[in-house]
């Protein structure tokens, strides 16, 4: 087995992880849990796939949000316009029976800079309420 499967395999073992740990949460301090086990694996996957400088492909964490048919992702990607020295930290949130997702760019920085926002456990909250209201609307427009 090559080292690119290896690494594929590891990564979908925490995609999946952090996919079914969402179904049972009841709670705010648990998905509070959820989002630090999301923060760990995205800052992973953007050390590794995140360069300094230049596009890169998107990278990203998803869980289902709880007690709705909605999937939340929080994702890395380069900034359209400086893609050379900027990165943006994004929640989008999409029933999973549609392709129409909302989403909110809630940060933009260097590479070090959006890894120290993700692991800052403070911003958390900020990002769960993001991906609250994101699924509202996308509620309130699917039904």
């Amino acid at each position: 087995m090559s080292i690119i499967n290896k690494f594929t395999d590891f990564k979908a073992m925490l995609f999946n992880t952090v996919k079914k740990t969402s179904k049972n949460i009841e709670n705010d301090d648990e998905m509070l849990k959820l989002m630090n086990k999301c923060a760990k694996v995205l800052n992973d996957m953007a050390e590794r796939q995140v360069p300094e400088n230049n596009k890169f492909r998107k990278v990203f964490v998803a869980f289902d949000i709880p007690k709705t048919r909605n999937e939340a992702l929080i994702s890395i990607s380069h900034d359209e316009i400086e893609p050379k020295n900027f990165r943006n930290v994004a929640v989008q949130v999409h029933n999973i029976n549609s392709d129409k997702f909302y989403s909110k760019y809630i940060f933009k920085g260097t590479k070090n800079e959006v890894m120290n926002f993700i692991a800052d456990t403070n911003n958390h909250k900020n990002i769960l309420d993001t991906a609250m209201v994101l699924s509202k609307r996308v509620e309130e427009d699917y039904f």
